[in-house]
């Protein structure tokens, strides 16, 4: 009798760990070739992969404290105007920031409309990666928006094509 009511007893410890497994979220991460068990929900771009490895959670991370140029010089034209401040110089002091870095950044402002809309409201890692200050200048170079919209498709494209970061491992 006892053993009937240890067996179904520790029958019963199985279901409930299964169960919450299945409603506790998470996921496998490996960290120095040992898996490790995290409590938490998968985060979506990671979806595809099975296990985490050190590598690619730290390029997730990387992804997570990356802010984007235009992010960044919309922070700067607000403390701008919060601050009072005329010149690039003047806020690149209160900052402690390059004045070149700070200028540079307020420039891409004169992006067109649509380009700056799509860079706002893209998320995706790839896009957050490829369209680094540099290469929005180089948009910015160009006079006509039309030519300003073609070039900014072909670099859309590089950029997909380059996204291979998490899918690799």
């Amino acid at each position: 009798m006892a053993l009937q009511i240890l067996a179904a007893n520790h029958a019963g410890v199985g279901r409930r760990s299964r169960s919450l497994r299945t409603l506790t979220p998470c996921f496998e991460r490996v960290v120095d070739r040992r898996k490790a068990l995290v409590l938490d929900a998968k985060p979506m771009i990671l979806k595809h992969l099975g296990a985490v490895e050190k590598k690619v959670w730290m390029q997730y991370q990387t992804h997570l404290s990356r802010v984007s140029p235009l992010a960044r010089a919309d922070f700067y034209a607000q403390q701008m105007q919060a601050r009072g401040l005329r010149s690039f110089r003047s806020l690149a002091q209160v900052l402690g920031e390059p004045v070149a870095k700070v200028s540079q950044h307020l420039k891409l402002l004169g992006l067109p409309e649509p380009l700056q809309r799509f860079l706002r409201e893209s998320k995706s890692p790839a896009h957050l990666r490829y369209f680094c200050e540099p290469r929005l200048r180089e948009i910015l170079k160009l006079k006509d928006a039309r030519l300003a919209r073609k070039r900014f498709r072909e670099m859309l494209s590089d950029a997909d094509r380059e996204a291979g970061v998490w899918a690799s491992t």
